[in-house]
């Protein structure tokens, strides 16, 4: 009896001492596992926004660690911090608070977690709950809301994104809405809309329109050459436009609609092919070289660098050219489809399949990239398309120096091209006009909608064609996005 009264008491002080002894820490699997560790990531603030709408999104890395995104409530407070990160019964909880009461522009913070600890097997059981102690901006309108206020009193047009930005006066709040509109009625085809809608009110205070191009010249632009000029066609006849000193050089080069071009910004060389395997090289001096190259078989695709033309033949050959010397450097079994020339040469060729694939070609022969077609090369970067199922295309940038193969955009009818010495322009035909993007280190950026997919960049300007036969220059410092 002395045995048991002695066990009793044992279980309960055990018992008393809220079960320390049995559990010393909490177990790293099994149903009770949770965090034990975080770490903040990142802290970034957008203005851009089309709610007030807390959201968050619980990412499974891999074992125990999760990533976890939290697009958290406006604010016009400074410096938001994360202040505690606990979990109970598999609910997440995240304390958010300003280190700063400094006051400044509404933005939506946006924190990711690293978080260790989480139990891989209850995925979908997990809950978040963000408690903000900062002051919160709270909205009473969307995005969507406030543009059909607009909309019901203006006419507007909208041909890209709708930028929003929302202003605080007082214990007012306003959003400021911005977007681009096609102008065709105006001698600037482009201009940006914006308008002011109080939130509480629903009343909208302004609009105002910015005209963001004007023409500089008629005729098409081509491609620029350098920093300072670029080469443009008027009725059949090549030019060069000096931006700074506003004047123009008229070539003795005439062209048809079957000539092709070939731009190498490195040397700012233009290289314009004709009928009959000739060729034509123009440098910002205005200097031309006329070459005739002498093969067996037409040219299908040719690009120039570093001085050099590379054609592929009708006969699947690439030979390399340097206007004295022709040399074949590879023949290819499949049918070539697409080159382009720069660090390396890449190409794209179909297979017994019918599929087309992208390929580099080095000293060891081709070597094998991706499926793909259309490939475009720039600087350390190729940009190539991918066909999807229905009418969408990706397209995919490949990075000669890592290897990294990075899809960096999803569109219906895409075209692209290279632009300066490390950048692509894209363009996504919208039936009634293009939206342009620049592609730079796998950045994308939206540039405007266009009537024609023309664009260059040159002198710190861009310039663009516009489908009335005019090149005009584009003026996006007035744009507040």
């Amino acid at each position: 009896m002395k045995k048991l009264k002695y066990f009793l008491i044992y279980i309960i002080i055990i018992f008393l001492s809220g079960c320390k002894f049995l559990i010393k820490d909490e177990p790293k699997s099994g149903v009770n596992y949770v965090p034990l560790d975080y770490k903040v990531d990142s802290i970034n603030y957008i203005t851009n926004v089309d709610s007030n709408e807390l959201t968050t999104r619980l990412n499974h890395i891999d074992d125990s660690n999760y990533k976890l995104s939290i697009f958290a409530p406006l604010t016009n407070c400074d410096e938001i911090v994360v202040e505690n990160v606990k979990v109970n019964n598999y609910e997440i909880n995240v304390t958010l608070d300003s280190a700063k009461i400094t006051k400044s522009d509404v933005k939506k913070p946006i924190i990711t977690l690293s978080l260790t600890g989480l139990n891989p097997y209850k995925n979908s059981e997990y809950k978040v709950h963000v408690d903000t102690k900062y002051d919160r901006i709270n909205l009473w309108l969307t995005r969507d809301e406030a543009f059909k206020i607009l909309k019901a009193e203006e006419f507007v047009t909208p041909c890209s994104p709708i930028y929003t930005d929302i202003l605080k006066n007082g214990n007012s709040i306003f959003w400021k809405l911005g977007f681009y509109e096609i102008n065709s009625e105006s001698k600037s085809p482009i201009r940006y809309t914006e308008a002011i809608i109080n939130d509480r009110t629903r009343e909208l205070l302004n609009v105002n329109s910015i005209d963001m191009s004007k023409p500089i010249l008629n005729g098409t632009l081509i491609s620029s050459l350098d920093k300072n000029n670029f080469l443009y066609e008027e009725e059949n006849k090549l030019h060069i436009y000096n931006i700074p000193h506003n004047t123009s050089k008229t070539l003795d080069i005439s062209i048809t609609d079957n000539c092709a071009f070939s731009t190498d910004f490195i040397n700012n060389e233009i290289a314009i092919s004709f009928a009959d395997n000739n060729f034509a090289i123009v440098d910002k001096f205005h200097n031309i070289r006329n070459l005739k190259a002498d093969l067996n078989a037409d040219v299908k695709f040719f690009g120039l660098y570093s001085g050099n033309l590379y054609i592929v033949g009708a006969d699947n050959v690439i030979y390399k050219f340097d206007g004295k010397n022709i040399e074949e450097i590879y023949t290819s079994d499949e049918e070539i489809t697409g080159l382009s020339v720069g660090k390396e040469i890449t190409f794209s060729a179909i297979d017994k399949f019918g599929e087309e694939n992208i390929f580099i070609l080095n000293q060891n022969g081709k070597k094998f990239i991706s499926k793909g077609s259309a490939p475009k090369i720039n600087d350390d970067r190729i940009l190539f398309k991918m066909p999807k199922s229905g009418k969408s295309v990706d397209l995919f940038s490949y990075n000669l120096s890592t290897g990294l193969l990075l899809k960096v955009y999803t569109g219906t009818s895409v075209t692209y091209n290279r632009s300066g010495t490390d950048e692509f322009k894209i363009f996504d035909n919208e039936e009634a006009y293009f939206n342009a993007y620049k592609l730079s280190d796998d950045n994308l950026t939206y540039i405007c909608p266009l009537k024609e997919s023309n664009i260059s960049d040159s002198a710190g300007s861009t310039f663009f064609t516009n489908y009335d036969g005019k090149i005009y220059i584009l003026n996006l410092k007035n744009q507040t996005k």
